[in-house]
């Protein structure tokens, strides 16, 4: 299988790492001095049993450069989701599954949108001689063409005699007319439209850990598990990439009801990454007081009233206590968001808090304390938000 890792921070160095024992790993990710570094070195991790971990993989920061992959896994900021999703639209094969393991609660519909509109870029026949050989556009049904006519999804593609476009799952495209082969060499007819498999968003949670100690190097803080869900047609996709995720030692689980998990996670980043953020501490840190402890209840309360709302089943009980028992297992950890203020760099509060306050406000559920602590957040970056996140364009990848 072989696989395209959208990011090079340190989840997307622990992904690798793991990966490339079991399949062809490819990072992508806009971020020069970990593109660099991974080249020249590979990427190594310092596990959490203290053992480091060491592989070559392959780098770049152009999508072009990329062969087809099976798995596009997305491990970047929630606010670089378009960029990803036009990476996935280039480099996914037809019948490829987009994987976004991303925090927030926005990440799939944004990456679905992105990927309807972003064909394969090996679609091109720009300045192709004949018998130039192409995968198929995803979902294209056969159907007579005009000579000379693009192929729907295919910007470059036209119907013109000479043009072969290859075997099984590809499209000959001669005399006028778009026929795929099937597997034995001959066409089928035009009487029996056939239509490729579609490339397909699967939406997951990981509860693995990981900090950047410097370019293509990071620190596994945590192996936990990962949950993965996809629509009924990606099933048997998202089984085989959860198997080699298994393969390559990290935990993880086909699970159909990935939304109680993506809203548990958002409850506790939602209350713990900006509370960690405005007061400059460790996760450890908001248990300290009661006036710390208060804040974190009530943010965490809000978020899992709106959840419920929406019917959603949350993988907890007491939303209080599970962020406290968050907090403790995670106690020395610097959150992400507390990361990113402390660099200059955009966050993911739009995400997180805001989509609770945008999904209460529609839910009739009041949000105040997130609403709050949105607009703080949003309010520490004030009128410098778009000049600095022009000017840290990729550092922020997951």
């Amino acid at each position: 299988m072989r696989i395209g890792l959208l990011g090079t921070g340190a989840l997307g160095c622990t992904f690798a790492a793991r990966l490339a024992p079991v399949a062809e790993v490819w990072m992508l990710g806009a971020w020069s001095e970990g593109v660099a570094a991974v080249q020249r070195r590979g990427v190594t991790v310092h596990e959490p049993d203290g053992r480091l971990r060491q592989a070559q993989v392959r780098a770049t920061n152009d999508p072009r450069d990329l062969p087809v992959c099976d798995v596009a896994v997305v491990l970047v900021k929630s606010y670089q989701t378009e960029r990803a999703a036009a990476w996935a639209g280039h480099i996914l094969a037809a019948g490829g599954l987009a994987v976004t393991l991303q925090n927030g609660l926005d990440n799939g519909p944004r990456l679905e949108a992105g990927l309807a509109e972003n064909p394969p870029g090996w679609m091109s026949l720009s300045n192709a001689s004949p018998a130039r050989s192409l995968p198929v556009p995803d979902a294209m049904p056969v159907r007579r063409l005009p000579v000379g006519r693009p192929v729907e999804k295919c910007p470059g593609l036209e119907a013109s005699a000479g043009y072969m476009v290859g075997e099984s799952d590809r499209l000959i495209l001669t005399g006028g007319f778009a026929q795929p082969r099937d597997r034995d060499g001959g066409r089928f007819s035009e009487q029996s439209p056939t239509r490729i498999p579609a490339r397909a968003v699967a939406v997951g949670v990981t509860y693995n850990g990981a900090t950047l100690r410097g370019p293509g190097e990071a620190r596994h803080v945590a192996l936990l598990p990962t949950y993965i869900a996809a629509p009924a047609p990606a099933a048997d996709r998202a089984a085989a990439f959860v198997a080699l995720l298994q393969e390559a030692g990290l935990p993880a689980h086909v699970d159909a009801d990935i939304a109680g998990r993506l809203w548990g996670k958002a409850t506790a980043n939602a209350a713990i990454n900006p509370l960690t953020a405005l007061w400059r501490v460790p996760n450890g840190e908001l248990l300290v007081n009661t006036d710390r402890r208060a804040l974190l209840h009530a943010l965490a309360h809000e978020a899992a009233a709106v959840a419920t709302a929406r019917g959603v089943t949350l993988p907890f009980e007491d939303p209080r206590a599970y962020v406290e028992e968050v907090c403790r297992a995670t106690a020395a950890n610097r959150s992400s968001m507390l990361q990113d203020i402390e660099r200059g760099r955009p966050t993911e509060i739009d995400s997180i808090n805001g989509v609770i306050v945008a999904t209460g406000r529609r839910l009739n559920i009041p949000t105040p304390v997130n609403t709050t602590v949105w607009r703080l957040i949003r309010g520490l970056r004030g009128e410098a938000e778009a000049e600095v996140a022009a000017k840290v364009e990729v550092e922020a990848e997951a």
